[in-house]
């Protein structure tokens, strides 16, 4: 019987969940199939099914074999041309088909075939989940790494300097804002020389320095960062440095860095030694405090290469050699010219696809940072989410996080009744869920979102202001309640105690 059509990619889940009512899926008359029609263009079915039962060395029954044809026709993998009556029904291999052939992608009947595919999937998560980076503390250092990598010296290197809604008082404050056209700034900082200001110019600075420290009121002393991006450096490498200065700040107005700059370089690309490493895949998500939170090792533990449906093989350096050049032979990879580190490094041949990576690591990054954020704070894992977590880390990490945000949670709660009224809820819940969010524009349609939701809330879900400390307290569970039913209604952005 037919079904409907599919992908290619679907066949794999349809023939490794292979036990049907107690009835195994016979893979090994779908793989003689594949291999017969890779030697010759097109056949009939009657002769197709001759020389498939020669190959497997038993008979099928005319429904058996139909029905595998059916299901290969209907993941794509086969082409079958059928003229009308009276016409032969000839069937051939799709271009598909014949291009994951190529990749050893197709059949799953050897264990190189089946290390093919787990390699592959291994990099597409590691590209996907993390982009390899060192840190250098020392300019000395810096400096002898870009001339052994890129051939470059700091000199080469334009720097953009960035200023964000959480970073921009200080970067004014120290460089000053605003920019001349010969690059100097219209209203300069402590860092400018004294003789490019006007004296209207200089007071918006010291009035600047001013504001600045009544935000810190009882304060002497702060310690800042602010981060300088260079990017590309050059050619088409997949290669940026971030710059970090650290300054410390006392009143007035004194400036000095307390530790030399420190720089993340982002490298092109994977090198298979990179790619066999443990635990160099993981993604870390903080909690309200800043402090860590959960490690997530996307590719689960050692080189193990658990799969997504649970097939579980290791394989070894020779093996990850053996699938790149199979790879490259076929344009979806290439070494990294222009890099000359101490190993090959390995990048998408094709541009767009690089880009879509890209694309689906922001995705992913942004997605499961409001997950962690949600269990941490707010509520715990539905059975799906739990699900999901477990078959990518596997159960003994799973519930390791999960034990880890309800822990949080509970300090959420804590927090929750500390506060006196509704308002200082409102201005807790802002800060929560506003200090995970590193996109500095969130801040404020967080901030505009809770004044909104608190003000609505003023008006439609009390019946009278509350007065008492107890019922200042039921106001906020009732608050509580009121953006928990906007949330179910809307199924947008609300926070959910």
């Amino acid at each position: 019987m037919m079904t409907d059509p599919v992908l290619i990619s679907d066949y794999y889940r349809f023939y490794e969940d292979n036990n049907r009512n107690g009835l195994k899926y016979d893979i090994a008359v779908d793989n003689a199939i594949i291999v017969l029609l890779n030697n010759q263009n097109e056949i009939n079915r009657s002769k197709l099914k001759s020389q498939v039962e020669s190959s497997i060395q038993r008979k099928l029954s005319p429904s058996t074999f139909q029905s595998h044809l059916n299901i290969l026709v209907n993941h794509k993998i086969l082409n079958r041309s059928d003229e009308g009556r009276g016409k032969e029904v000839l069937y051939s291999l799709t271009e598909g088909a014949e291009r994951l052939l190529k990749l050893n992608l197709l059949r799953q009947t050897s264990r190189e075939e089946i290390l093919c595919r787990k390699i592959f999937e291994k990099l597409f998560f590691y590209l996907l989940h993390h982009s390899p980076a060192k840190t250098i503390s020392s300019e000395e250092e810096f400096d002898k790494f870009l001339k052994s990598e890129v051939n470059l010296s700091s000199k080469d290197l334009n720097w953009g300097r960035v200023s964000t809604g959480s970073n921009h008082e200080i970067v004014d404050i120290i460089y000053g804002y605003g920019m001349r056209r010969d690059d100097s700034p219209i209203i300069g900082g402590l860092l400018s020389p004294s003789n490019l200001n006007t004296k209207k110019e200089k007071s918006i600075l010291l009035q600047n320095i001013e504001d600045y420290w009544k935000a810190r009121k009882g304060r002497s002393k702060v310690l800042e960062s602010i981060e300088f991006i260079c990017l590309p450096v050059t050619g088409n490498i997949d290669f940026s440095v971030t710059k970090t200065e650290h300054w410390e700040i006392r009143k007035p107005s004194r400036i000095r860095k307390y530790t030399p700059d420190t720089y993340l370089i982002t490298l092109p690309g994977v090198s298979i030694s990179e790619l066999m490493m443990d635990n160099n895949i993981c993604t870390i998500c903080k909690d309200f405090d800043g402090q860590a939170m959960v490690s997530m090792n996307l590719l689960m533990k050692s080189n193990s290469n658990t799969n997504l449906l649970g097939t579980s093989m290791q394989f070894d350096h020779r093996d990850v050699e053996k699938a790149f050049v199979l790879l490259m032979q076929n344009g979806l990879l290439k070494t990294v010219s222009g890099f000359h580190g101490n190993e090959f490094r390995y990048v998408l041949a094709d541009g767009r696809l690089r880009d879509l990576i890209d694309a689906l690591r922001n995705i992913h990054e942004r997605e499961f940072a409001l997950l962690f954020h949600k269990w941490a704070l707010f509520e715990k894992p539905s059975k799906d989410e739990e699900n999901r977590i477990t078959r990518l880390l596997g159960k003994k990490e799973a519930q390791r996080i999960f034990r880890d945000a309800e822990m949080s949670r509970f300090q959420h709660r804590k927090k929750m009744r500390k506060c006196s009224d509704v308002e200082e809820y409102n201005q807790y819940l802002k800060e929560v869920i506003s200090s995970n969010d590193d996109p500095d524009w969130r801040r404020y349609s967080v901030d505009s979102y809770m004044d909104a939701s608190l003000s609505n809330f003023k008006e439609t879900g009390r019946n009278r202001t509350p007065i008492t400390k107890k019922e200042l307290q039921k106001d906020i569970l009732k608050y509580d309640q009121f953006l928990r039913e906007i949330r179910s209604k809307s199924r947008g952005f609300v926070p959910r105690p």
